[in-house]
């Protein structure tokens, strides 16, 4: 849910027909970052739609934030995840911004969006949350089933307008026109607008990477030159018979999968 979609009789009914968990995208408690990204709501009515989630029954929430902006210091990350510890948030996923192009809303480059993204994990890790994923951290392992789905190669089902989902090895994304999807809906057909098969090694490779215990070993056997040069080079480790990314090289996670696919 948006904060600005919250209202304490939504979230009352939702509680009461058995609904037990909320992913909320706060995005920011600063109302210069929240400007930036266009977002409808204030940080006051985040903290409100939070507030009111609590009051109505919810304990298991997730916040979403997203980081890598300009003006992005130590003081807006650690009042971010302060006020989320406060509230006693089980889940945080914290997200790099990408895929701004407009001229009047320049981002750090890459390396600046590295560092603040290495700053966030710390500054978490000092509230208690732990990196599971690599944009995803929690308290007491309240990982989350949902994303756990997608990371582990799971099936999971899309339903609506522009959702993606993931049947009999297929990865597909429904129709973001509206028009295009009742009309397959009112045709009787699935309303999908692309599908690929995707091959399972290479997802299992780019998919179980973003975990913090990553992958078997097996799954990259046929890759065993890059392996060794990223082992030797610190960026992955093994343990166990898995293979996983360094912890301090998480941010450069796109990159390391490029390379082994």
């Amino acid at each position: 849910m948006n904060p600005e979609d919250v209202s304490g009789k939504k979230l009352k009914t939702l509680f009461e027909t058995g609904v037990n968990r909320l992913s909320l995208g706060v995005q920011s408690f600063n109302d210069d970052d929240l400007k930036f990204l266009e977002r409808e709501h204030t940080a006051k009515e985040s903290m409100a739609a939070v507030e009111s989630a609590l009051e109505s029954g919810f304990k298991n929430i997730s916040l979403d934030f997203i980081i890598g902006l300009n003006g992005n210091n130590r003081n807006i990350l650690e009042k971010n995840f302060k006020t989320a510890f406060k509230y006693k948030i089980p889940h945080i996923s914290s997200y790099i911004l990408e895929g701004v192009e407009d001229k009047n809303r320049k981002i750090p480059s890459g390396n600046k969006q590295i560092a603040i993204y290495n700053l966030a994990v710390e500054i978490l890790n000092s509230f208690g949350y732990k990196r599971y994923e690599v944009s995803n951290f929690c308290t007491n392992d309240k990982r989350s089933l949902h994303n756990m789905k997608y990371w582990t190669n799971k099936i999971y089902i899309g339903t609506g307008i522009s959702s993606s989902g993931f049947e009999n090895g297929i990865d597909y994304v429904n129709h973001s026109n509206l028009n295009n999807y009742y009309k397959d809906i009112d045709s009787g057909i699935i309303p999908v607008k692309t599908s690929e098969k995707i091959n399972p090694v290479k997802r299992q490779i780019v998919t179980g990477l973003r975990l913090t215990e990553g992958i078997s070993s097996n799954l990259l056997s046929h890759k065993k030159k890059e392996v060794e040069m990223l082992l030797s080079e610190k960026i992955l480790i093994i343990k166990g018979g898995n293979i996983s990314v360094s912890p301090d090289k998480f941010g450069i996670l796109n990159e390391v999968i490029l390379h082994l696919i």
